[in-house]
């Protein structure tokens, strides 16, 4: 089965529409503003999505402490080097010397992370939808990507019948496979997991016959053991990633846009592509995604 994804520039410009109706909106939580007073800006990564956040060991961090002669992020990534740059837009409209501290979140305790308080901006491989739009307000799209499966190496896969298909837990990955499970003869059989790392060793020793997810972190997974597993060529759903704020924070998010807008109309964002895809090529929908995101500055209501 393969779903066709949507053409990218009227996805997308729904997506701008989307994201521009809240900035106007009624502010229940104005960061920015008590970033003025003080405190630091709290960027939420997750420990286990590579490419885009990861966290680094301790050898890691160590290596980039003595290299840099300062204090480094504890975490690397696509999705990190865009909160950089946001970070940065923050500074900008707060004050130069705002602090910002990393704080790791898991896929169970993100969202609550970010309305608890306890970080101000998700940095992940977070999909946009409109559901979790109820609850958050999201920057212009980041990515996107669609749905597959990987399997061990040398298996003969059967295309989800009867197969025990292993799934992050609490992910619209989960959602999907779920709601496409009915259509299978013998059924899907589906393991939740607590991590990526679950659902990679769970692979490996055969509890489940394939791990179902985003293609692009299922694709670094393949590259990154690649003597173990492959991966499919199943494409099912659409996924924008974006990042989350807390509902109402409109000059947060704002600064974040910003700061994206101006990486996609630089083309900086590519060079960012590169570095976290090495070998890899965007394709057409990627392409269209951040000329369509480049939103202009304008001025006020001009």
């Amino acid at each position: 089965m393969r779903v066709r994804l949507l053409n990218a520039g009227v996805m997308l410009a729904a997506g701008v529409a989307l994201g521009g109706a809240a900035w106007g909106g009624p502010a229940l939580g104005d960061t920015i503003a008590a970033l003025k007073q003080g405190g630091a800006l709290k960027l939420g990564y997750r420990v286990d999505a590579p490419p885009f956040s990861r966290a680094l060991s301790d050898a890691e961090l160590q290596e980039r402490k003595a290299r840099s002669g300062a204090e480094v992020a504890p975490a690397i990534g696509f999705s990190i080097d865009l909160c950089q740059r946001a970070a940065a837009a923050v500074r900008a409209a707060t004050r130069p010397d705002l602090p910002v501290e990393f704080v790791p979140v898991t896929v169970e305790d993100r969202f609550e992370s970010l309305e608890s308080g306890r970080i101000d901006l998700l940095c992940g491989a977070t999909t946009f939808t409109l559901q979790r739009q109820r609850r958050f307000d999201f920057s212009l799209f980041t990515f996107v990507t669609s749905a597959s499966l990987l399997h061990r190496k040398g298996k003969v896969p059967r295309g989800f019948y009867g197969e025990v298909v292993g799934v992050i837990d609490k992910s619209t990955s989960l959602a999907t496979l779920r709601a496409q499970a009915a259509q299978f003869e013998p059924p899907i059989k589906i393991m939740p997991v607590a991590s990526h790392e679950a659902g990679l060793a769970a692979l490996r020793d055969g509890r489940i016959d394939s791990y179902f997810g985003d293609r692009v972190l299922l694709r670094q997974f393949a590259v990154d053991n690649k003597d173990e597993f492959s991966l499919s060529r199943l494409r099912l759903s659409n996924e924008p990633y974006a990042l989350p704020v807390r509902k109402g924070d409109g000059e947060l998010l704002f600064a974040v846009n910003r700061a994206l807008s101006g990486s996609y109309a630089s083309e900086e964002i590519f060079e960012i592509f590169r570095k976290w895809f090495p070998g890899a090529r965007p394709d057409a929908s990627l392409g269209q995604l951040y000329g369509v995101m480049a939103v202009p500055e304008g001025s006020g209501l001009d």
